[in-house]
This record gives C-alpha cells, sequence and structure tokens, in this order.
C-alpha cells in the first residue's frame, strides 16, 4: 500500500469512529475545541452555530430531521415541546414549536424551522409534570391540551383547531371514561392557574361540560362532540371500517 492509499484508510478508520452529530459548545473545553479543529481541518460540516456532522455526504436537511432531538436539546436546554408539536411529540412538516424563555425567535436548521415561543418552563412536580424526553420536556397531557386553545393574533397556525382538540376530548371520555375527563379537567384547573392559563381552561371548562351535557352545546364545533352533546355519539373510525366492509 503506497503512502497516499494508507493515508486515506486512516482517515476514512478515523471518520468511522466519530459520531454522526457533535457539538462545539458546551462545558467541555477540550471537546468543544477539539471539535472545532476537525471542522477547520474540512472533516465535519456546519450545520448551525456549534453543530456540525461527521456526515459529509448525506443531504444535511436528513441528518438534522434524525437527529433533531439531541440538536434541538443541545441548542434549547430545558425547552418544553409545546401547542401543536406536544401532540406528535417530533416536528411535522419540518417545523417544532419550543417554549422557553422570554424571547420569541426562530432557529433555522437544514430541514427544520424550531419556533421559540416566550412562556412558562417546564413543570417538574406533581401530577400534570411535563415529561423529560432528553435534554428537553414533553408537554404534559393537561399543558398540552391548554395551550392548544390559546387565541389571538399569530396563534392560529401554533395551535391545532378547536374541532380537532374536541375530538380528542370525545375520543378520551369514549375510550377512558367521565372519570377520566375530569381528571383531566381537574388537573387542567390546578395547572391553568399555574401558567397563567385562565381563559384557555374556562374554553376546556365549556367543552368538556358540553361533551359530559352539563354545559350548553354552542362550545362546540366538531361534528363528531355535537353529535355527543346531542346524545347520539358515534365512533368515526368505526364507520370508516363499516363503510369500507359495505364497498
Amino acid at each position: 500500500m503506497d503512502n497516499s492509499s494508507e493515508t486515506a484508510a486512516v482517515k476514512r478508520s478515523f471518520m468511522d469512529t466519530l459520531p454522526e452529530i457533535l457539538f462545539s459548545q458546551g462545558t467541555d473545553q477540550a471537546q468543544s475545541k477539539r471539535v472545532r479543529r476537525l471542522a477547520a481541518d474540512g472533516h465535519l460540516r456546519k450545520l448551525y452555530a456549534g453543530v456540525y456532522t461527521s456526515n459529509l455526504d448525506a443531504p444535511a436537511e436528513s441528518v438534522v430531521l434524525r437527529h433533531w432531538r439531541a440538536i434541538v436539546g443541545h441548542l434549547l436546554p430545558g425547552g418544553v415541546i409545546s401547542h401543536r408539536s406536544a401532540f406528535d411529540g417530533r416536528p411535522q412538516a419540518g417545523k417544532l414549536l419550543v417554549t422557553r424563555g422570554r424571547t420569541r425567535r426562530k432557529l433555522e436548521l437544514p430541514g427544520l424551522t424550531v419556533e421559540v415561543l416566550p412562556g412558562p418552563p417546564a413543570v417538574t412536580d406533581g401530577a400534570a409534570r411535563d415529561v423529560p424526553y432528553g435534554s428537553l420536556f414533553l408537554a404534559s397531557e393537561s399543558r398540552r391540551f391548554l395551550e392548544n386553545l390559546s387565541r389571538g393574533r399569530g396563534w392560529s397556525k401554533r395551535v391545532l383547531p378547536q374541532q380537532e382538540v374536541e375530538v380528542q376530548l370525545d375520543k378520551m371520555l369514549a375510550l377512558r371514561g367521565e372519570h377520566r375527563l375530569n381528571d383531566l379537567r381537574d388537573a387542567c384547573r390546578t395547572l391553568a392557574a399555574l401558567l397563567d392559563m385562565t381563559p384557555q381552561f374556562a374554553r376546556l371548562d365549556g367543552i368538556v361540560g358540553a361533551l359530559l351535557g352539563t354545559h350548553a352545546a354552542r362550545n362546540l364545533s366538531a361534528r363528531q362532540s355535537l353529535a355527543r352533546a346531542a346524545g347520539r355519539p358515534y365512533d368515526p373510525s368505526r364507520l370508516d371500517l363499516f363503510d369500507t366492509l359495505f364497498s
């Protein structure tokens, strides 16, 4: 083997030992210097400030989406995956919503836009505590329902339509019963006071009450939830199955 071939083989072996994602900013200063040196030597490709990949061939978008949780957790430690993103627990259509700090901003990475929303930090105590998710948190069930009932300028793109929230609550009632739905409402009542989400809780309380028949159905808009409030609940998935069988 000549020197050039040997050098290439050593380089390939070295590159194979590197993780696909590396960070140059952190508490380990020696590691950060090593990453910056590798990037300067052309062994790493920069994806974002302080974020690099050793994969020099794959599309940057695919690398980011494969490691989105580690990357976002590094850039926004302690952030809460929130609002409509909380129902999926991952990016959808290249977008992710994270609540953290006091400043609204966007992080534009290859194939991924992270919208950072100002808001309360993760809740770490009590029944409605947010779920640890690597260096991030995933909004608890109570929090995600409250957040997705936020209203105002610009919120329509960050939250589920109310019809979808109603359908989720109707499914909970059908599958888990009135007791579970009332438990959720109680947890949301406590959490709303903690997170300053009183208007959101008022909307949720109206929807839950209408589904249970204790409030007027004017709070509802989804066909499925209106049918339940009228005393004629149905399972849309079962109807789709019947249609398929009939066809």
